[in-house]
């Protein structure tokens, strides 16, 4: 689990606080105290605040469904991948001089948060999890995709173009 560094130590974060976790995840507060109230994340006191060990909210994370669930249509019934054109693969654009690595500790991205880090639009991303390419996670029909799950999605994309 790719954690981020404490600023104090340099040493990977053991807890966060409920807007850590929130900030680090890209759920709000409000869901993470329901998933709490629910018994889903647990979570411990330090006197009055409430914070959530890194091994707990990876837990969750995890334990997240892959499809969204309350009536909802999960992404893989957009469409018929028959009738879909396969994924070309990524745009010919020059390789730049040195590709920056993704350098956020961030545990999960929103789809627009995916689509800014890695330069995919919001529809490729939503278009790959509905192919079952790409992982997302779902809560309270909010998607979200772990940063080891994008971050793998990347490294299994073709390293050249493809030859017409």
């Amino acid at each position: 689990m790719t954690q981020e560094p404490n600023p104090l130590n340099g040493k990977p974060k053991l807890a966060y606080s409920l807007e850590e976790a929130a900030q680090a995840t890209g759920y709000s507060v409000a869901t993470l105290r329901i998933a709490i109230r629910r018994h889903d994340l647990l979570s411990r006191y330090a006197n009055s605040k409430a914070i959530i060990l890194a091994d707990e909210l990876q837990d969750w994370l995890n334990s997240l469904a892959t499809e969204p669930k309350g009536g909802h249509q999960p992404l893989s019934h957009l469409a018929d991948p028959a009738d879909l054109a396969p994924f070309p693969g990524p745009p010919n654009k020059p390789e730049p001089a040195a590709a920056p690595a993704m350098t956020t500790q961030r545990l999960a991205y929103t789809f627009e948060q995916a689509a800014e880090q890695s330069g995919y639009s919001i529809r490729t991303l939503k278009q790959q999890v509905a192919d079952g390419n790409l992982r997302a996670r779902y809560a309270n029909s909010k998607g979200v995709i772990r940063h080891a799950d994008l971050d793998a999605w990347l490294d299994a994309l073709p390293a050249e173009p493809p030859v017409k």
